[in-house]
């Protein structure tokens, strides 16, 4: 598991994440390998995992927009938020790709990174995920899931990944 950077109560409050305007999203959840035997080990219908190894989006009735398969609109609660994917786990921040370069970035359209980007407190959980994505295990894991790095817009890059 990734030490959570955005409180849960923030979270909760939020309802901005696992919303979509498009089905197709480039910003709908990317799965890693692991994630998908992890999911699937614990009973989730393979039919929520997409063949492009994404979370499957659903439209939300009587509105405009999809949600993640795994949400709970009543609740704002993920269903399986005790094995949650682990973009899930690192969000707001996201494995971007520019042309052949990767790289750690963060989406400041969440609002608690935000009002934290540039403090010290996101200085130092920057660096923890500096460290953690640079962990040869981690290196590992992207390199054989080079399908994590998407090409966000509206992103603040963090740090180049060399992998």
């Amino acid at each position: 598991m990734i030490k959570k950077f955005v409180p849960t109560s923030v979270c909760l409050a939020c309802r901005g994440c696992c919303r979509f305007k498009h089905i197709d999203s480039i910003w709908s959840v990317a799965l890693l390998d692991s994630d998908i035997k992890r999911l699937l080990r614990r009973n989730v219908a393979p039919a929520l995992i997409t063949r492009d190894k994404r979370v499957a989006l659903e439209p939300v009735k009587g509105e405009e927009y999809f949600s993640c398969s795994f949400l709970s609109l009543e609740d704002n609660l993920c269903r399986v938020y005790q094995f949650r994917p682990w973009e899930c786990q690192l969000y707001p921040f996201l494995l971007q790709k520019n042309g052949e370069k990767k790289f750690l970035a963060v989406d400041l359209n969440c609002p608690y990174a935000q009002a934290q980007f540039k403090t010290q407190p996101f200085s130092k959980y920057t660096l923890y995920l500096r460290l953690l994505l640079n962990n040869p295990r981690y290196l590992k894991t992207l390199k054989r899931n080079p399908h994590i790095f998407q090409e966000y817009a509206g992103t603040e890059l963090i740090s180049e990944i060399k992998i």
